[in-house]
Parts: structure tokens; sequence; C-alpha cells
């Protein structure tokens, strides 16, 4: 601290600023870096709504959701194979689903999840 003081005011100002930018970029990097978007068309192996799981291809998928008043209400966006919204109690095993979504920290999470004919 003290090889510090003997700098003048303003470039001990200037390096602190710099070390400051240098670790919230540095942050916000690694935060970007950890979230991958995923894309994949493939059968629904195994499918578990009340604990917003299913496994596609193989794959352990997690649907978004959150509870108001009680009544569970679905962040995921489930899809007919017309567009259309639909009730994901009406997608069974052995469908064929296209699902797009993030991978992080090894969590798959489907933000769109559309039944194909």
């Amino acid at each position: 601290m003290t090889a510090l003081l003997k700098y003048p005011v303003a470039l001990r100002t200037s390096t602190m600023v710099f070390v400051l930018l240098y670790f919230f970029a540095a942050t916000t990097a690694t935060t970007a870096m950890r979230a991958l978007p995923f894309e994949m068309r493939a059968e629904i192996m195994f499918l578990r709504l009340e604990e917003d799981l299913a496994i596609i291809a193989e794959k352990e998928i997690r649907f978004k959701a959150h509870f108001e008043q009680g009544e569970k209400i679905w962040d995921t966006l489930f899809l007919d194979a017309h567009g259309k919204t639909m009730d994901p109690a009406g997608l069974r095993g052995r469908d064929r689903v296209y699902v797009r979504g993030e991978v992080v920290d090894n969590t798959a999470t489907a933000y769109e999840v559309r039944l194909l004919e």
C-alpha cells in the first residue's frame, strides 16, 4: 500500500478505476459464457410435469414454472404442431418435439417446446 502512495493521486485513481472496470468486465463475460443456447428435435422418452422434468433424447430437460395463488403457471412455452399454445399435460412419451432453451451450469432449461407432427 505504501508503494502506491508514492504516485500522484490521479494515477492511483485511474489505476483503481481500471482494476474495477476489469473486474466487472471479467465477471460479466464469465456469466454470459455460462449460458449456452440449445435446440433439438427428438422424442420424449420420459415426462414428469409435477417435477418440471422431461428426458428428451437421453438428456434431462427442465421446464420453467412458478406458482401464483397456489396454481402452477408455466414459464416454458408449450406449442402444438400448429403453433398454438397447448396444455403440457397433452404431451406423451414417444411424442416428437422441437425444444429450444439454454444450458447453465450443466442444467438444460427449455423455454419453448413445440409438438411436431
